[in-house]
C-alpha cells in the first residue's frame, strides 16, 4: 500500500498534530489539552517521499499507536479525534480526561 504524505498530513492536522518545519523533516507532535504528549513524528519532505510506502507506514504506525486497520480508518478519516485519543488513553500514552 502507497499513501500520498498529503493525505496522512491532513488527517494528522484534523486530530490535533501540529507540525514544524526541520531542515528536511517536518515534525509532527500531538497536542492534548495544550500539553505536548509523547506522540510525535517525522516525515520527510523529500521528493521520494510524495507517497510513503509501507515500511515507512508501518514505522509511522508504530509511533501513532496504531493497528493496521486503526490506522487506515485514522487516514480515510472515519476516526474521530475523540476516539484516537480514547485508544491512547486505553494505552496510557495520554491522561484521562
Amino acid at each position: 500500500m502507497n499513501l500520498a504524505r498529503t493525505k496522512l498530513e491532513a488527517a494528522l492536522s484534523r486530530k490535533g498534530f501540529s507540525s514544524s518545519e526541520g531542515k528536511s523533516h517536518t515534525k509532527w507532535m500531538l497536542h492534548v489539552g495544550g500539553k505536548r504528549t509523547s506522540v510525535v513524528l517525522m516525515l520527510s519532505r523529500g521528493t521520494d517521499y510524495k507517497d510513503l510506502r509501507n515500511q515507512i507506514l508501518g514505522m509511522i504506525r508504530k509511533e501513532m499507536k496504531l493497528s493496521g486497520e486503526q490506522f487506515q480508518r485514522f487516514v480515510d478519516c472515519p476516526m474521530s479525534q475523540d476516539e484516537y485519543l480514547g485508544i491512547l488513553r486505553a494505552q496510557g500514552i495520554v491522561p484521562p480526561e
